[in-house]
């Protein structure tokens, strides 16, 4: 597999149902997604891991960047805007991306395509913390190590 017809499989699936997509519930296939519930979801998911991670005594630099790898429509990017000083949310499907910032709510968050390159298109240590949840398994292996 290479990374062309990854993003060709989620600029598909993004185009069919974004949100289901992301968050494969039976119940909620076909558009049947709440927008509300859907980035709920994002918010609830931040607060139990940065809560984790403060009760193992680790805390990120709240005053840096977050990167959120492999976005998606934003669901977790925007809970991490509004605890760091600034959010990138990446994604390979333009779609998402798109989505991503139809829904953005927070001034401090953008998105960002990434390419076909083997690379992320940031300098090293741009980021504070990078989260990135139900993404690596999707990334073929040789685009993964």
């Amino acid at each position: 597999m290479n990374l062309d017809k990854l993003k060709n499989d989620w600029e598909s699936l993004a185009e069919r149902d974004a949100l289901w997509a992301i968050l494969t519930d039976a119940a909620k296939a076909s558009g049947k997604w709440d927008i509300t519930e859907f980035m709920a979801t994002g918010e609830a998911e931040i607060e139990t891991v940065l809560g984790h991670l403060a009760r193992i005594g680790f805390s990120p630099d709240f005053g840096g960047s977050a990167l959120d790898f492999g976005c998606g429509v934003g669901r977790l990017a925007q809970p991490l805007a509004r605890r760091f000083a600034s959010c990138i949310g990446l994604d390979i499907s333009q779609q998402m991306i798109e989505k991503a910032e139809a829904l953005n709510q927070c001034t401090n968050c953008q998105y960002v395509v990434a390419d076909s390159d083997t690379r992320l298109p940031f300098p090293d240590a741009s980021f504070s913390f990078i989260y990135s949840n139900i993404v690596l398994q999707h990334v073929p292996a040789p685009f993964s190590e």
